[in-house]
């Protein structure tokens, strides 16, 4: 099976979603994917962005505490963005419109979801399609993705780009999500890679020395483990 998905051609999806609390069940205001392409190529697939009617997560049961006093902290404009939204939508129908845009995709390409740390959106996600569609994922598990930890190991410093839009507003927060993941990846990669090619690093200025020494160290560390045979015994006796 995983043989057979990545022959599709690859396509990079940004997620992100405002929460009124932390838990995997927690009430979602707002829910946004944003394919996007590593090397800011045109990539099929239009943005997905819904404002969700807060009641229909109450009525679903779904939790409601945890994030209030954290929004009151936060810039009005995102405030009012989500409570003013001239449309908010059942949250049964969100996630089955979603689960419907996502499965499109996955029919003509192996998705790979990115999401800033792997403990928010992808929990809530993934138990919103449990509880209102009852279907396997559109996507593989092991194509979750995580901005934080890449942008972090990469060496990007987050500071020097500016946010472009609302913060927390979902779509724009995928928007720059994923462009700081373009500038990760043309820090790393020749500019006319594409975004399929398999990144191989330049060791032609390495020196084997340190493997060589690495390796010695090994079996001096090996040799020394042997337990030492008794004296008169004939190492070929038992």
């Amino acid at each position: 099976m995983e043989k057979e998905q990545n022959k599709l051609p690859r396509l990079d999806i940004m997620i992100d979603m405002e929460t009124v609390s932390n838990a995997e069940n927690a009430g979602i205001l707002s829910l946004a994917f944003l394919p996007f392409s590593r090397h800011g190529e045109e990539k099929d697939g239009e943005p997905f962005y819904k404002v969700i009617d807060l009641a229909s997560c109450y009525m679903a049961g779904m939790n409601m505490v945890g994030c209030q006093e954290w929004w009151m902290q936060q810039d009005p404009k995102a405030v009012s963005e989500i409570v003013n939204a001239p449309k908010k939508e059942n949250i049964s129908a969100v996630i089955n419109e979603a689960f419907s845009y996502l499965s499109a995709l996955a029919e003509q390409h192996e998705i790979i979801l990115w999401s800033r740390g792997t403990d928010y959106d992808f929990p809530k996600l993934e138990w919103c399609i449990r509880k209102f569609v009852e279907k396997p994922y559109p996507y593989k598990y092991y194509n979750k993705r995580d901005v934080r930890t890449w942008v972090k190991e990469t060496g990007l410093d987050e500071s020097q780009f500016e946010f472009e839009g609302i913060k927390h507003n979902a779509l724009d927060d995928c928007r720059h999500q994923a462009k700081l993941l373009q500038a990760s990846f043309w820090q790393l990669e020749p500019k006319q890679a594409k975004a399929n090619e398999v990144f191989t690093p330049d060791v032609s200025t390495v020196s084997p020395t340190p493997k060589v020494g690495w390796r010695k160290r090994i079996e001096d560390k090996i040799e020394k483990s042997k337990p030492l045979r008794p004296k008169g015994i004939p190492g070929s006796q038992k």
